[in-house]
């Protein structure tokens, strides 16, 4: 959609122009908000501040202004859109130059681009990083994010917003700001209470002021969150933090816990575990056990089988999982019932 840099317009070098893509589009000229009238010249403005200094193709604006039935006049409109644009922002920074138009203006005059910038540095310090944060008004591209062009971003820059979050957390830890890094996390928890790179710097931050209980919790919380909406159980990593916090020996800064996949689990299977003393004997259940061994094959049904059978009571549940973990561990990664 983009192609070569272009240059900043003539009689132009002494305007500053930025835009601000998170949140409601808006362009400020020498520091100073301007009217952008339509939604369709908002659009256009999203989109050449996207790829500032970098030409967008006529073909992509018909497509992001008229997705499914564009009209014959469909550039000639685009260039009366453009026109009104340039009597608003300067004339000579929305350049025309084949096969669209550019911004000319520095990638850092949009609020996305020096967000990006900044997190790309691997060793950003925490100034850095609050700075970026600080960018953040709101959602981005704010009244278009739902639209086909722009949800590639949309979902790129949230995620890079959550990752921002984390580094900042990762940042107190390491600097020893404990009690800052848990409140920070456990916000963070809140607004992605499923994402467990989140859970684990909860965990570390509580742990690291001696709650060590309230770390355990943290860990229960999001596992029976997991296993609820995603059948999924946390991650070997995140396990074994939580047993290093149990048995209190603990390094910080963390590192982020890979996420869990069945390749992984395929690629390092585990050792069969002895069924523990509290699972109860299952005579009588021979049928009952051979129907889980034989269950489908889809992941839904074999998470299902193991935990929709609650006749037996916990222990009767346990010695189930057990078993069936036991002769099929090619399939089951963990299928017993934590007990702590």
């Amino acid at each position: 959609m983009a192609s070569e840099v272009v240059g900043v317009g003539p009689g132009e070098a002494n305007v500053r122009v930025s835009v601000r893509l998170f949140g409601a589009v808006e362009v400020c000229v020498d520091e100073s908000p301007v009217v952008i009238g339509s939604p369709s010249q908002r659009r256009i403005v999203a989109m050449l501040a996207l790829h500032a200094s970098r030409v967008v193709a006529m073909t992509a604006f018909v497509d992001a202004l008229w997705p499914t039935d564009p009209p014959e006049t469909a550039i000639s409109s685009l260039r009366n859109q453009v026109t009104r644009l340039r009597s608003v922002v300067g004339s000579g920074l929305i350049v025309a130059q084949s096969p669209g138009y550019a911004f000319a203006i520095p990638p850092d005059n949009v609020d996305v681009h020096r967000f990006d910038r900044i997190l790309r540095a691997k060793d950003a310090s925490l100034a850095s990083i609050d700075e970026a944060l600080g960018l953040w008004r709101g959602d981005p591209l704010g009244e278009f994010e739902g639209e086909a062009w722009a949800r590639p971003t949309v979902s790129r820059l949230t995620e890079a917003h959550l990752i921002a979050q984390e580094r900042r957390i990762e940042t107190l830890i390491g600097d020893a700001c404990f009690g800052e890094a848990a409140a920070a996390a456990m916000s963070l928890c809140e607004t992605a209470p499923l994402r467990e790179r989140a859970h684990a710097l909860l965990i570390t931050a509580l742990a690291s002021t001696g709650r060590r209980s309230e770390a355990s919790d943290v860990f229960d919380r999001h596992r029976r969150r997991l296993v609820d909406q995603t059948g999924l159980e946390p991650s070997v990593a995140l396990r074994e933090l939580v047993l290093a916090v149990l048995d209190g020996r603990i390094d910080t800064p963390i590192s982020a816990p890979p996420p869990f996949s069945a390749v992984d689990a395929r690629r390092n299977p585990v050792s069969p575990l002895p069924i523990p003393p509290h699972a109860l004997p299952l005579g009588g259940r021979r049928a009952e056990l051979e129907s889980l061994r034989n269950i489908n094959k889809s992941a839904t049904e074999r998470r299902d089988s193991g935990r929709d059978d609650r006749r037996g009571g916990r222990g009767r549940q346990d010695a189930y999982c057990f078993r069936i973990r036991n002769r099929r561990t090619d399939r089951w990664v963990d299928c017993c019932r934590r007990s702590m």
